[in-house]
């Protein structure tokens, strides 16, 4: 079975052929062998002989279309189906059936894609029949939805930014925290220091007094004893008569 050719290929096969240039030169070109090339030209020489009405028979206004060639009308490749002959031609039919999930998935994406623009436009589920009868016209359609879905993705990217930078804060405010925790247990530290440097200079005041009143004790027990015990008396001032010294 002959090797398919890709449609960029069968292009470059007929551009060759209008510029008449070689077997060999079409095979380098279109990068397929010359076997291809001259198989390819038969073929498409024949099919436009068979396209020239003969002498006396008159043109037919409308050609018929094969079944498997109507298959694919409207698409551009009923044409490359009929140029490449029918080995060809079941090739690209058995690919094309085995590729149909592709064109299923590329609808349902446009289905889901289609919702999610009603959705953000705010459109009621009821309201999308009339809604998509009141574009009449693919280009507004198309624009409705691709500027709704941008609209929405430029929020989801709004929206990713504002959470981004609300983490940050909570980074920040994260850092706050721990550095003034760490400032509490530094004031609790000084606060435990400064509670026992207290307490001991307490305690060294209550020795102070305890002895003082010791003291006060025994000073009155001795002058119950009528031990008289000498304390320092204040100098008095004398006084000095006006206009003369002290005698």
């Amino acid at each position: 079975m002959p090797r398919p050719i890709s449609e960029d290929q069968v292009r470059c096969l007929e551009e060759a052929k209008r510029k008449g240039l070689s077997r060999g030169e079409a095979s380098k070109l279109c990068g397929v062998g010359t076997t291809t090339v001259q198989r390819y030209w038969s073929e498409m020489e024949r099919q436009q002989g068979a396209d020239q009405p003969q002498p006396g028979e008159p043109r037919p206004l409308v050609r018929r279309v094969e079944p498997e060639e109507r298959r694919f009308t409207g698409t551009g490749i009923s044409e490359v189906m009929r140029t490449l002959g029918r080995e060809y031609s079941e090739i690209l039919k058995v690919t094309l059936e085995k590729t149909a999930w592709f064109n299923k998935a590329l609808v349902e994406v446009g289905w889901i894609s289609t919702l999610m623009a009603f959705q953000y436009a705010r459109v009621d589920p009821k309201d999308v029949a009339r809604k998509v009868e009141e574009f009449k016209d693919p280009e507004n359609f198309v624009d409705f939805v691709v500027r709704h879905l941008q609209a929405m993705l430029q929020a989801s990217a709004d929206a990713v930014k504002a959470i981004i930078e609300r983490d940050e804060r909570i980074e920040f405010l994260d850092r706050v925290v721990q550095e003034l925790a760490e400032r509490a247990k530094s004031y609790r530290r000084a606060a435990r220091n400064i509670s026992l440097s207290l307490g001991i200079q307490l305690e060294a005041a209550r020795i102070v007094l305890s002895r003082y009143n010791l003291l006060q004790e025994y000073l009155t027990t001795l002058a119950e004893l009528g031990v008289a015990i000498p304390t320092p008396s204040v100098p008095q001032a004398q006084e000095v008569s006006e206009g003369g010294s002290a005698g």
